[in-house]
């Protein structure tokens, strides 16, 4: 696979690590993707990045000398991936609607009162894809404060439009700015920010290089 030469030695021990072959080939492509797009960002080899851990997991760019350090997340499900840069946190996250999931009994568990509410006041064929969006921007979020789950599915409150597009995190601030992507038709990926943002610009990785999608998220 042409992706492994463009891990590290570290990275090829966690590769290895995977029991299921899926999985430890969807490791390797969505780690090395990661450091050829951090590459383009700073001008520099992308073996010459290094990655260091912050106390609840979170990675980030160890900085090179003279470069600028974009912030960045990462995610991938079932063959997709998302990368988000920024020069502030950010969090992203990306589910596929078909996944198995018991929407309802999932919300009333782990949602808020309000969040279930919201979903089992829906058609039964809406929930699960209400379910799935609520629940991609608990995770951005969670990212986005690099607390991961630990951090607590309640301690963000995501409330929707009518339409169920804007949302919206309550909770204790600080709380980010949520933006929902449109990864591809039966995926469902939020971006979590500092702030509002002027303009989310969206790139598809085609073949080693990145194509910019006729319309831009936002």
């Amino acid at each position: 696979m042409a992706f492994w030469s463009h891990l590290s030695e570290r990275e090829h021990k966690r590769a290895d690590r995977y029991k299921h072959e899926g999985a430890r080939e969807e490791y390797i492509v969505s780690r090395a993707t990661l450091r050829l797009l951090l590459a383009r960002y700073v001008d520099d080899d992308p073996f010459a990045l290094t990655f260091g851990q912050a106390s609840r997991g979170k990675p980030y760019l160890i900085e090179i000398p003279g470069k600028p350090v974009p912030q960045f997340n990462m995610t991938h499900s079932h063959g997709v991936a998302l990368y988000a840069f920024s020069l502030d946190p950010v969090g992203v996250d990306v589910e596929m609607v078909s996944r198995r999931a018991n929407a309802e009994g999932l919300a009333k568990r782990y949602f808020t009162v309000r969040e279930s509410e919201a979903i089992l006041d829906l058609a039964p064929e809406l929930r699960k894809e209400a379910f799935i969006r609520t629940w991609t921007c608990k995770e951005a979020c969670l990212k986005w404060t690099g607390t991961g789950l630990s951090g607590g599915l309640k301690t963000h409150e995501i409330m929707f439009s009518d339409s169920w597009t804007d949302p919206v995190a309550n909770g204790a601030p600080p709380q980010p700015v949520l933006t929902m992507l449109d990864p591809g038709a039966g995926w469902v990926g939020s971006l979590a920010t500092d702030g509002p943002q002027e303009s989310v610009n969206c790139y598809v990785w085609v073949e080693s290089s990145e194509v910019e999608k006729e319309e831009a998220v936002r």
